[in-house]
């Protein structure tokens, strides 16, 4: 059994896979947990005592008085997915993470396939922007629906066009500007008067 969580962080989402819930702490082989972050330079890692916190109390609360070293020894891997764009994608990113892990998921975990289908190739995005044009006009989804193409009526931006990239100095983003870079729209304007104030700061 699978279990999937969604998390919310200072205003951001991600999704966290439990994989082989109820197997054996002692089968190192299989149980393990999954994150899929679409903002990895976020360091989504950083919330990993919270989420260890939180797979203890799920144990316990099946009656399973876990230890807090078992709960420790619980493998957690960061795929490397499709990253947003911008700083209001989280929320579709996840969903569409959550779609097709449900369309795709295999029956048992197992270390020897991994990542499986949770790559930087996972899907376009084209396809993740048709899957939000679905959204946003009540169209229904099955899991049994071939891929999400393009709406031949919506204009889809570019493939290529990720901008999600080093600063033209070559070094990665500090904090700072990753704060900004996920709290602003594509035209730049701060996602509300909040977020404006902080950048302003």
């Amino acid at each position: 059994m699978h279990v999937l969580k969604v998390t919310y962080c200072r205003g951001h989402w991600n999704l966290l896979i439990l994989c082989n819930l109820g197997k054996s702490l002692n089968n190192n082989y299989s149980l393990c947990m999954i994150l899929l972050d679409s903002l990895i330079i976020s360091e989504p890692l950083k919330a990993e005592p919270t989420i260890r916190r939180f797979v203890k109390d799920l144990y316990h609360t099946q009656g399973n008085l876990a230890s807090s070293r078992s709960i420790g020894s619980i493998l957690l891997l960061l795929s490397k997915v499709p990253q947003q764009r911008d700083g209001e994608e989280c929320g579709v990113f996840t969903l569409y993470y959550i779609y097709l892990f449900l369309k795709s998921a295999p029956a048992t975990f197992s270390f020897m396939s991994y990542p499986y289908f949770m790559t930087t190739t996972w899907f376009s995005y084209s396809e993740i922007d048709a899957f939000e044009h679905k959204i946003r006009t009540f169209t229904d989804l099955s899991l049994n629906d071939s891929p999400v193409m393009p709406c031949e009526s919506e204009e889809l931006e570019d493939e290529g066009d990720i901008t999600m990239k080093k600063e033209k100095t070559g070094t990665d983003p500090d904090r700072a500007d990753v704060f900004i870079i996920t709290h602003t729209r594509k035209d730049g304007r701060p996602i509300n008067e909040d977020y404006a104030i902080a950048i302003d700061e």
